[in-house]
């Protein structure tokens, strides 16, 4: 019991200290990439230290379990072959788990590099669309200092609904009269006031008006001041003409469906600024408008996004500066879009060009000598030298890896091709690497504690990588049944028949999943034709889980028959590839030919490699965890 405690804490301190130190990387490469190599440096180096440190500690309980000198507990008392097993199982698992940790470690220490050599330099005052194939350049020197303020913390605007005129006793807000946008069936709001204690009325057309700012106006010499309201509002505009609507209050007995809905192509954002008499807006029109601040200049500063100089409808350049003259409703571009060629006069001085596709194409480029070549090397010298069990998960690690690297290094347009990469690539290799370990479990070839880790990663991978490759269930393709019938046949059914056959049980619970997907399917299809009535659904499911239970206990029933029918099938079309070779006894250290023929009791006794020779790889797992007289 004491050893089950120390193991259970062993393990809980090991992935929370992991954790602290994944948060800790986080932080500081957040800080300075510099910092986060470091870290992760030393990080690493402890981990492979301690991983190499009780891997020669305990080489002789990890490595010969089965040794005739017994161990004495702490009580003086020799320990039973059981908890040497355990205490040999649980070693092993914590070094697999410190090498497997330490090369990821390795790998994301190696990334780091490329992250510090090839950033992009950032100006004190940064406005620019990562993505966008030019740069945004913004001529701030004008700035007043509350503004230059507003512009390098990037805040956001408190969404303000109304706003108060002391001047006209005028209250204008953002309001509703019921209508519906005729197009898309919407509510409406609009721009209304209410003087005094009169009733509200419809100051304006425009609709969504948002983010409302007093802003204070000197006339001249006076010292006076009529402060307006301004805003950001939306409206409709018929793109091939230009033509401006819902500027100018409609008549309120047009009915809703009039041709003020209908006769434009496309919304856009504007600003608007109203004494609560008349509403005055700009004739330019925006997309994204956002963040209005009213400056000390007397001036409104908002952010937008604006279509490119050719007018091509559906890409525009975002983050843009304007400002606005509430007296005359002149605006002021303060940004400018600079074309990007390639040549060596496209920096300027007040933001120095960055490209983020060549960026990262470099990144990966290096990431492949600094990272990915180093974790796939080092778990290949790891796992032939020492056979430690997660040296496989982390060597296919890094071969994905490669494959996203290169893809995103040779591909300028890598971002609309890398997700059909990364779906058939793992789609394919996890459907070659299940099937290879199990060819090499019924050939002998491959000791079962390798296995366990790999076959279940696999597993996962496989699983959920058909789901996507097929694109069920959460997918517009849902509905076709082809796609229901190829999943069950190359994903859900081959799961659980493997997992019988080699008695991994997460295959069969990711194959029960799979047919729940399956019930969940059928009883949606049957609740749409029938009404979708919840009875539908409850014997769905009860008559789907019965189903299960009993295809359960049928399998449970003939495992055995299963296991020696594929294990004499195994033996008699892959006898070329069977491993014969001199094995140890687990309880007497005889030698023992694992030759495949049926025959005493002495020659299906339980072997250190788990394998036995009478009958097979399968019924042999049953009688490891038994001590044999």
């Amino acid at each position: 019991m004491g050893s089950d405690t120390a193991v259970a804490c062993a393990w809980v301190g090991t992935v929370l200290i992991n954790i602290g130190f994944v948060i800790l990387i986080t932080w500081s490469s957040e800080l300075d990439v510099l910092y986060g190599f470091v870290i992760s440096l030393v990080y690493t180096i402890v981990l492979f230290g301690m991983a190499y440190g009780i891997d020669k500690k305990f080489d002789g309980d990890r490595s010969t379990p089965n040794n005739d000198v017994i161990p004495e507990t702490t009580t003086g008392t020799a320990s039973s072959p059981h908890e040497r097993r355990f205490r040999s199982r649980s070693i092993s698992i914590l070094i697999s788990l410190l090498y497997g940790v330490a090369v990821i470690a390795l790998g994301v220490t190696g990334f780091l590099l490329p992250l510090k050599i090839f950033s992009c330099p950032y100006s004190p005052y940064p406005n620019y669309s990562p993505y966008d194939p030019n740069v945004i350049i913004t001529n701030y020197s004008s700035f007043p200092n509350d503004v230059m303020d507003w512009y390098a913390l990037q805040t956001v605007s408190e969404e303000a609904t109304f706003a108060y005129l002391p001047f006209v006793d005028t209250l204008v807000y953002r309001g509703s009269d019921g209508s519906h946008f005729a197009k898309y069936n919407t509510p409406t709001t609009r721009l209304w006031k209410k003087v005094g204690s009169q009733k509200p009325e419809l100051l304006s057309q425009l609709y969504y008006p948002r983010e409302f700012t007093i802003m204070n106006i000197t006339d001249g010499a006076s010292t006076n001041s009529a402060p307006l309201c301004c805003f950001l509002a939306s409206r409709r505009v018929n793109h091939t003409r230009r033509t401006l609507l819902s500027v100018q209050p409609r008549t309120p007995t047009l009915p809703e469906e009039s041709a003020w809905d209908e006769d434009y192509d496309i919304e856009e954002d504007t600003v608007a600024c109203t004494d609560g008499y008349i509403v005055k807006v700009v004739r330019e029109g925006y997309f994204g408008a956002k963040d209005v601040f009213g400056g000390s200049d007397g001036r409104l500063y908002f952010r937008a996004d604006r279509l490119p100089e050719d007018d091509t409808y559906g890409y525009y350049f975002s983050n843009l500066i304007y400002s606005l003259n509430v007296t005359t409703m002149d605006v002021t571009q303060h940004s400018h879009i600079k074309k990007y060629s390639g040549g060596e006069n496209d920096n300027d001085d007040s933001q120095v060009r960055c490209d983020y596709g060549a960026m990262e194409r470099k990144r990966s480029s290096l990431s492949i000598a600094t990272s990915i070549i180093p974790v796939i090397t080092v778990s290949l010298l790891i796992f032939l030298t020492k056979k430690i069990t997660t040296m496989p998960i982390t060597f296919y690690m890094g071969l994905s890896a490669l494959t996203i690297a290169i893809t995103v290094s040779a591909t300028a347009n890598y971002q609309s091709i890398l997700p059909d990469v990364l779906k058939w690539w793992f789609a394919t290799t996890t459907v070659v690497w299940l099937y290879t370990l199990f060819v090499l479990r019924l050939t002998h070839r491959i000791k079962r504690e390798i296995l366990s880790w790999s076959f279940n990663f696999c597993a996962l991978g496989y699983f959920a990588s058909l789901l996507v490759l097929i694109n069920i269930p959460f997918s517009q393709y849902t509905n076709d049944a082809w796609r229901w019938v190829l999943m069950n046949i190359v994903n859900f059914i081959p799961l659980i028949m493997i997992g019988v056959i080699t008695e991994f049980i997460l295959m069969v619970l990711l194959g029960a999943i799979g047919f729940f997907m399956d019930s969940w399917k059928i009883g949606s299809e049957i609740a749409e034709l029938v009404g979708g009535h919840v009875l539908v659904y409850f014997f769905t499911f009860s008559i789907t889980g019965i189903g299960m239970g009993y295809f359960g206990w049928l399998l449970n029933r003939h495992q055995k028959k299963i296991q020696r029918a594929v294990d004499n099938w195994a033996g008699r079309w892959l006898h070329c590839l069977m491993k014969e070779e001199e094995v140890v006894n687990e309880t007497t250290n005889e030698g023992v030919r694992d030759d495949g023929e049926t025959g005493t009791e002495a020659d299906s006794t339980v072997i250190a490699d788990g394998i036995s020779t009478g009958v097979g790889p399968f019924e042999l797992e049953m009688r490891e965890s038994r001590p044999i007289d």
